[in-house]
């Protein structure tokens, strides 16, 4: 009989690990299409709103438990200074400049009545990694 309720027990305990296991995987993966969503809408957001964007290179993250928001960081047209977008969720993200960077600065806005540019007519590398 002890060796019944032993075998039972590690069983419990595997199921537990396992299930622990597929949880934190599938949290990863959703984690990762929200990076994802986050950057097109980004992308969109850049394309909207300034001239001259031919690639968009989507380079790194920082997620802050504190507040529930990434800082994505980027550069355009393989640009050496480094942008980034606080972003919340998709209704609450914005172009906060990494150390005085702001878009703005860099590349002349659109006019009202210009053009906006597909994302498709733009290359765009996107980041997902997500730590563990």
């Amino acid at each position: 009989m002890k060796k019944k309720a032993w075998l039972i027990t590690i069983v419990l305990l595997l199921v537990l690990f396992l299930g622990i296991g597929v949880k934190n995987h599938m949290n990863k993966e959703a984690q990762k299409k929200e990076i994802i969503e986050a950057e097109k809408l980004i992308a969109q957001d850049i394309l909207k709103k300034y001239q001259g964007i031919h690639k968009i290179t989507f380079n790194d993250l920082a997620y802050s438990s504190e507040s529930g928001a990434y800082d994505i960081y980027f550069n355009i047209n393989e640009d050496k200074n480094y942008f980034f977008y606080n972003y919340v969720n998709k209704n609450d993200f914005r172009d906060v400049g990494e150390g005085g960077h702001f878009l703005y600065k860099y590349f002349p806005k659109k006019s009202p009545n210009s053009k906006e540019p597909s994302t498709k007519d733009v290359k765009i590398k996107y980041y997902d990694k997500v730590e563990d």
